[in-house]
């Protein structure tokens, strides 16, 4: 339609009705942010198609480059409203990794999760997310960035009710050091767990290490007794018995006196018996689904090499 509109002397243009209408190039907002949405669900050629049939013409090029565009701008924490907790339950957060392909190589993608559990009544009563409180956020940035974004979503959340500084929220991790340098910055309050099945698995392999995996028996009976302890929360004891399995295999000694050393940096977030019994989760599922069906699906799909900003921006409106 005409309207009236203002150059500069650089050439730019405004137009004050488009502005006022919010619209995005050629597109109203509802129809850009139905773009961007459906985007985030179907790959850009599928998506195309479908709008094609409700009557917006787009193709997919122009797609991916709009989408792109505004996908920049967006502020995930902005489409997240506030949930109050019911008693006995708390707010979780959780990150992890997953890497997309990039003209010059793999990227990490961290993808954090926030959520609420289901109030916990009775011994049998056992933790587990309420699916619809589940927020995602997801990027390529540094970590300082993504904890930024990440400490959004939860603040946004409810996690930290006005007047209760000190409200409970509970980290699950695998132990990366990027990951609990994060925790320290944003939820010092926090009860932090490492992800039961991690450590167990860090044990086998440090008896197939020192055995060798075609030792099966040996390899079984060690990871037994010392994941025992590790479940009663006997980090000294587990850690005694990795470097005396060290000492009995020189070759080995180094290797396992470093994993060793991991399990004392995290003594207190290992307690797998009196964790489920206070009724905390102690499993990372929900950032592990995440990084599959938030990030891989989506940008791992074959033939696919995305930058930065193109799959920021994916994944923001990936996470909405």
């Amino acid at each position: 339609m005409s309207r009236w509109y203002y150059q500069c002397p650089s050439g730019h243009h405004y137009f004050p009705w488009d502005a006022t209408q919010e619209l995005r190039g050629r597109y109203s907002k509802t129809v850009a942010q139905t773009m961007c949405r459906l985007s985030g669900r179907l790959d850009f050629r599928a998506a195309a198609d479908e709008l094609k049939r409700q009557g917006i013409d787009v193709s997919h090029t122009t797609l991916e480059q709009t989408t792109e565009e505004w996908g920049t701008e967006v502020d995930v924490s902005r489409w997240v409203s506030s949930q109050p907790l019911e008693e006995r339950q708390r707010w979780y957060v959780i990150c992890d990794g997953c890497h997309t392909h990039s003209p010059d190589g793999w990227h990490e993608v961290k993808v954090g999760t926030v959520y609420r559990d289901y109030p916990q009544y009775g011994e049998k009563s056992e933790p587990h997310a309420i699916e619809e409180s589940v927020r995602y956020v997801a990027t390529r940035a540094p970590a300082e960035e993504f904890g930024q974004k990440w400490n959004a979503i939860a603040t946004k959340s409810g996690g930290y009710p006005e007047g209760e500084e000190n409200a409970e929220i509970v980290p699950i991790g695998d132990g990366a050091p990027w990951s609990w340098n994060l925790v320290d910055d944003y939820f010092p309050t926090a009860v932090e767990i490492v992800d039961y099945p991690h450590p167990p698995l860090n044990l086998g392999t440090g008896a197939k290490t020192a055995f060798g995996e075609h030792n099966e028996t040996q390899v079984s009976q060690w990871v037994k007794i010392t994941e025992n302890q590790l479940f009663l929360g006997n980090i000294q004891q587990v850690t005694q018995r990795i470097r005396q399995l060290g000492e009995a295999y020189p070759p080995h000694q180094e290797e396992l006196n470093a994993q060793a050393a991991d399990f004392e940096k995290h003594p207190h977030p290992m307690q797998y018996q009196t964790f489920p019994e206070k009724g905390y989760q102690i499993g990372s599922g929900i950032v592990q689904s995440a990084c599959k069906h938030v990030g891989a699906e989506m940008c791992k799909q074959a033939g696919m090499k995305w930058k930065n900003t193109g799959s920021d921006a994916i994944l923001s409106w990936r996470c909405i």
